[in-house]
């Protein structure tokens, strides 16, 4: 069974790009415009195996995303890879990689391969 990956972007063509191109690659995707929702849908009982998060966004930004997430029993064991174009960013802790935007599909497959084998990845 392949992985179960959270989407959290909100920009929508890019978001649907992203998750078209993973299911298209077997993974069960589960898309989400903004951290809020995505944190509410996750404690509630979603899965998710990696969370591939923006980090400027409207309502959460993907900072304050990771810092709601070192506190959560349900998100802190959860790999986070950051999405971002801005060229120079000190990824928050616990943030397992970092794709630069525009990135293309072997980029993103390379980041999920090392995310999901990581010795403390589910």
């Amino acid at each position: 069974m392949k992985a179960r990956i959270v989407v959290i972007e909100d920009d929508a063509d890019l978001r649907e790009a992203i998750c078209l191109m993973l299911r298209y690659d077997g993974y069960e995707v589960f898309g989400f415009s903004n951290g809020k929702e995505a944190i509410r849908r996750i404690e509630d009982g979603l899965p998710a195996d990696v969370i591939l998060l923006d980090l400027m966004m409207p309502i959460m930004t993907g900072w304050e995303f990771c810092e709601y997430r070192a506190g959560s029993t349900k998100l802190a064991s959860v790999p986070v890879i950051i999405v971002t174009a801005r060229q120079v960013v000190a990824p928050p802790i616990g943030v397992k990689d970092v794709l630069l935007k525009p990135f293309g599909p072997d980029e993103l497959q390379d980041a999920l391969a090392r995310a999901l084998t990581a010795p403390d990845a589910r």
